[in-house]
């Protein structure tokens, strides 16, 4: 057993959403002009706008991915499953972001959609530079489990 996913998820789910409302908040209170040249709703609307982008951005992130070999248990709040390799299609991962971002594939539909994303766990305390080791095993493991299937 072995988690695979970032252990930082309420960093990313609360603190990072509520930090960037006040740094938006904070700018455009500094753009405010008394004399009406900046209305204050346009400044108001920037900081819901920023964090609702926040919000969508890592409300689909799910809390925790733990592999435990032949099968990973992912757990979003109370809501967990139970996902066999085998029912894993593919892995994809962004990596134009600077969390890099992991995406599952499903071969079918489960209680979290036919799509899961989650931040792996870096290969390093520095971060990921590069293909991360953790994804790279894993989609080994797919094509594995995938190659044995059809073989049967």
């Amino acid at each position: 057993m072995q988690r695979i996913s970032a252990g930082m998820m309420p960093l990313y789910k609360w603190v990072m959403p509520a930090l960037s409302l006040l740094i938006v908040a904070y700018a455009s209170w500094g753009l405010y002009d008394p004399n009406g040249s900046q209305p204050i709703w346009w400044g108001m609307a920037l900081v819901v706008v920023a964090y609702l982008a926040q919000v969508v951005m890592s409300w689909t992130l799910v809390d925790e991915v733990v592999d435990y070999g032949d099968r990973l248990k992912v757990r979003r709040g109370g809501i967990e499953e139970t996902i066999d390799i085998a029912d894993i299609e593919s892995v994809s991962v962004n990596y134009a972001m600077r969390s890099h971002r992991a995406t599952l594939h499903l071969r079918k539909t489960g209680r979290f959609g036919k799509r899961i994303v989650f931040l792996p766990r870096a290969n390093s305390p520095f971060g990921t530079f590069g293909a991360n080791k953790i994804i790279e095993d894993l989609k080994q493991r797919i094509l594995l489990a995938s190659a044995n299937s059809s073989h049967q």
